[in-house]
């Protein structure tokens, strides 16, 4: 478990030696390790002496992302922010950088105060698909002279939201409760929000809406309930508008 050991290999009588040990400490980030060495020696009375090293594992920054993402629509700008900070304790500045790989986006640096870099990235890519690049970052640390991030980019052509019925049906007896739902899904990549939804204004039907969050994008459930208590028919359109360019609006 130890990256390297160095000792003293002769000490002379009433003398003292050193044991430098360098353990890896990567996978135990955050955690208290405790490691043993078996020492041997010629002395009669210490032919064997056993250490313990034990300690907590800091984390070197105190915030620094190892990914971003850029996920999209073709033709939409896709971006993505990500911040780097030391900790005090181990302080650095960043005194460059470059992308390993095909330039798939281009990203701007921006020093804040604490201090901490903004890294803002922006897609180029001109098609759909995915990539994978490296932006290392370069710093005047002598224990951590460079930082990588991956930037993971998936694009993809068309991204349209869904609606579950563009007509609905509320038959039944005027003393029953008659409800109708209508869900409508939001893209994974270019979400939107719903603002408003107007009737004709009769007061025949409520209407109320919930939002379901989903990892390929949200739904929205709408619920329709008749409001009318004597016999008869009526038509009711229901506008709903949203935060969307491409879909502002379903009736």
């Amino acid at each position: 478990h130890c990256s390297t050991v160095s000792y003293t290999r002769r000490i002379p009588a009433g003398s003292e030696g050193k044991i430098i040990l360098k353990i890896h400490t990567k996978k135990y980030l955050h955690e208290t390790i405790q490691k043993k060495a078996l020492v041997i020696t010629n002395d009669p009375q210490n032919s064997k002496i056993f250490l313990t090293v034990r300690g907590k594992v800091e984390g070197y920054f105190a915030k620094i992302p190892r990914n971003a993402y850029l996920s999209g629509v073709f033709g939409k700008s896709i971006t993505s922010t990500v911040i780097v900070a030391p900790k005090k304790m181990y302080p650095f500045r960043i005194t460059g950088s470059h992308i390993i790989g095909t330039k798939n986006f281009k990203y701007f640096i921006e020093e804040k105060k604490g201090p901490a870099w903004h890294i803002a990235f922006q897609n180029l890519k001109t098609s759909a698909g995915k990539y994978k690049n490296t932006l290392v970052l370069e710093t005047d640390s002598s224990i951590m002279p460079e930082l990588k991030i991956q930037v993971h980019g998936l694009i993809v052509k068309k991204d349209p939201a869904t609606i579950s019925k563009d007509r609905i049906s509320l038959a039944g007896p005027a003393d029953k409760t008659l409800l109708e739902r209508i869900i409508i899904r939001s893209p994974r990549y270019s979400p939107f929000e719903i603002e408003s939804i107007t009737t004709g204004g009769s007061g025949n039907i409520k209407v109320w809406i919930e939002k379901k969050g989903r990892w390929k994008g949200d739904s929205f459930i709408i619920t329709v309930e008749n409001r009318r208590k004597t016999q008869g028919s009526y038509s009711e359109i229901l506008r709903i508008k949203t935060s969307s360019i491409d879909q502002p609006e379903f009736k």
